[in-house]
């Protein structure tokens, strides 16, 4: 459209450009089947069990498809349109994966649950009633994902925020502290396209992921707009725990400097 194009890129500079270009031809090669196995192992289009009532599975693009299925529509699928419909904790958990990287965790919105005479209940007991609440049986596993591919999604996400032309850079690039991210831009039937930005933070030692979702939002870039203010107020509150701790331990231990 603009009389150009990104170039020769690899998985990590396709990441930060968001290059529909490069993820088509890696749907061409990969091929739909391979796709929809690869989307379950992270969790999508699938329930997490959460402790929600209510919860949807969402779809897969491709997942039991009746009719034709032509390589248009793959190419489509591989840059997340066509038929996928993800939930945002379905996604969160699959950012927590990349983060972590390959363990994709079981999802709780349970810390601790105390019986009537202040006795922590077992982490067995408490999953128990989760899958006979939930009609969920969801247990976290090692996904077993080779750590050069990882640390290349991981790379292709910092550029995303740190790079100069990376899709949200201008949102992030003065934070001080390196994110990882991910724009998208989901296309639906009317209106403007649904925003979307995932993340996780610090970039080396990852202590929280975000995804935010701005329906008719446009674009994912104007979504960061959204995250940014999250990952100030919670890196605030972190260190300001940490000094208070500090204080503490002063007062408390008669520690001196």
């Amino acid at each position: 459209m603009y009389g150009r194009t990104h170039g020769y890129v690899n998985i990590s500079e396709a990441i930060k450009v968001s290059c529909n270009s490069y993820f088509y031809e890696v749907g061409r090669r990969v091929g739909i089947s391979d796709i929809v196995t690869y989307a379950k192992l992270f969790g999508l289009g699938e329930k997490t069990g959460i402790e929600i009532g209510g919860e949807l599975k969402g779809q897969i693009a491709g997942d039991n498809y009746k009719g034709d299925w032509y390589l248009g529509e793959t190419l489509s699928a591989s840059i997340g349109q066509s038929y996928n419909s993800y939930t945002p904790i379905q996604l969160a958990n699959y950012i927590s994966t990349i983060a972590n990287g390959g363990t994709l965790n079981k999802i709780t919105v349970i810390k601790s649950v105390e019986d009537n005479e202040k006795k922590s209940v077992s982490l067995d007991e408490l999953n128990k009633y989760g899958a006979e609440y939930t009609g969920v049986t969801f247990e976290s596993k090692n996904l077993n994902l080779s750590q050069k591919n990882i640390d290349a999604i991981k790379l292709g996400m910092l550029y995303v925020t740190s790079d100069s032309g990376g899709t949200s850079y201008n949102t992030f690039k003065d934070l001080g502290i390196e994110v990882a991210g991910k724009t998208g831009t989901a296309e639906v039937t009317s209106g403007s396209s649904n925003g979307i930005f995932v993340g996780f933070a610090p970039y080396d030692r990852p202590k929280i992921a975000i995804i935010a979702i701005i329906e008719h939002g446009g674009e994912g870039t104007y979504t960061a707009n959204v995250v940014r203010p999250i990952m100030d107020e919670y890196f605030k509150i972190e260190k300001q725990d940490k000094l208070n701790e500090k204080k503490q331990n002063v007062v408390e231990n008669g520690v001196t400097f």
